[in-house]
């Protein structure tokens, strides 16, 4: 049961790497399929707790929901609001915004992400795509060792105008672990012990899943 407020204890640590996890790179089939330097993400977090990962939410049907274009980042902002109470990150890390000035950040980024596509032909996955990359600015805008890790063209193609408008780190999941290993000292697993994890994981899906079916 979540316990409310989320105890200090498990606040994330910004004295690591901190990674936003695009929600299209969440693992899912076996480790072997995996993007290089992911599962070597994944096993430092959750068997060393050497970094902080975290994930953006699913966007397209819980916020986007027919709003307009012009009002897509008051809806995101709202829905970050929402997932603070599972996840507490330290005072003075997370932006704050009226309605209208998250609105207009979103624009921003919607502008760098796809400069030649008009509003009114923005895809909903496009339209995630700035939803996402307006989370991860929204959590993590102000600590330094922080970046958003994806291997979606449409972020790895445009990172240059992303880093020098609004400070964003964007790397693929293989550019972040071979920038970040040797820099944090980040331990290197074997592939039994990926496997091991992945398995690990499964068991807690299967658990999961009965506890709900109770």
């Amino acid at each position: 049961m979540v316990r409310i407020p989320v105890p200090d204890q498990d606040k994330i640590d910004f004295g690591k790497p901190s990674l936003t996890l695009d929600v299209n790179v969440l693992a899912l089939r076996p480790p072997d399929t995996w993007p290089s330097g992911l599962p070597h993400l994944e096993w430092n977090y959750f068997e060393t707790h050497f970094v902080e990962l975290c994930v953006t939410p699913q966007a397209v049907g819980e916020i986007l929901q027919g709003q307009p274009v012009t009002e897509v980042g008051s809806a995101a902002y709202n829905r970050f609001q929402k997932s603070e109470f599972f996840k507490k990150r330290p005072p003075g890390t997370v932006l704050t915004f009226t309605q209208q000035e998250a609105n207009n950040t979103w624009m921003d980024l919607r502008d760098a992400l796809f400069p030649t596509v008009t509003d009114s032909s923005l895809t909903a996955n496009q339209r995630a795509d700035v939803t996402q990359i307006f989370y991860h600015l929204t959590v993590s805008s102000s600590v330094t060792n922080a970046a958003f890790v994806t291997t979606d063209g449409n972020f790895l193609s445009r990172r240059d105008d992303l880093c020098n408008r609004f400070g964003i780190t964007v790397f693929s999941p293989g550019e972040a672990w071979n920038q970040l290993q040797p820099m944090y000292r980040l331990v290197a697993p074997t592939m039994q012990d990926i496997q091991a994890l992945w398995e690990q994981q499964h068991a807690w899906y299967e658990r999961l899943r009965q506890e709900a079916e109770r």
